[in-house]
């Protein structure tokens, strides 16, 4: 198989070969006619060339020269392809929401507000207002935040509560007279 191959390489080496030198032919043969129809004498001697017929379709024609489009190229729009849809992971901010729903749900159905029967929640005038972008009206002052303090044998009717904040609220007379510490008064 070899040796077949080999050979069918061969035979169409030949053939370029035999095409090239027709066509070589054919081009001097061209400028022969045309040194002829110009009135010059021939380059080469008629004796030795083979005559070969050439068709005029065949030879090689000078290119014409191609004026470029002047109609604009149209622009191809993208269009994107759609996603496969895929379903929604639920993130960890989700599960927290719906459990703090769930936990709202279950004390509302153990404090009575809301109904296993019914869709809607029980909730006060406030909160309702609130949804409704109502205003509420103003609840009045609650007064002082007092209690009745005892030390030792004195009673103090209205002591002021200390809600954290670092003040003392123990009057100084009633601290000089009952916890003996040097105070600097300022």
């Amino acid at each position: 198989m070899g040796d077949h191959a080999m050979a069918l390489m061969q035979q169409q080496m030949q053939q370029t070969m035999n095409a090239r030198e027709q066509a070589a032919q054919a081009a001097a043969e061209l400028a022969a006619q045309r040194q002829q129809q110009q009135g010059d004498a021939p380059a080469a001697d008629n004796d030795t060339e083979q005559s070969v017929e050439v068709d005029p379709s065949e030879t090689e024609q000078p290119a014409e020269v191609v004026q470029p489009r002047t109609e604009p190229v149209p622009v191809c729009k993208y269009t994107p392809k759609v996603p496969y849809p895929v379903p929604a992971k639920a993130t960890r901010k989700d599960r927290e929401e719906m459990k703090c729903k769930k936990m709202l749900l279950m004390k509302g159905l153990i404090s009575g507000k809301i109904s296993e029967d019914s869709n809607f929640m029980i909730i006060s005038k406030e909160c309702s207002a609130v949804l409704q972008n109502k205003t509420i009206r103003k609840l009045g002052d609650p007064g002082k935040f007092v209690l009745s303090l005892q030390v030792g044998r004195t009673v103090f009717s209205c002591s002021l509560v200390d809600l954290g904040s670092s003040v003392n609220l123990i009057p100084y007379s009633v601290a000089r007279r009952y916890v003996p510490i040097s105070y600097h008064t300022l």
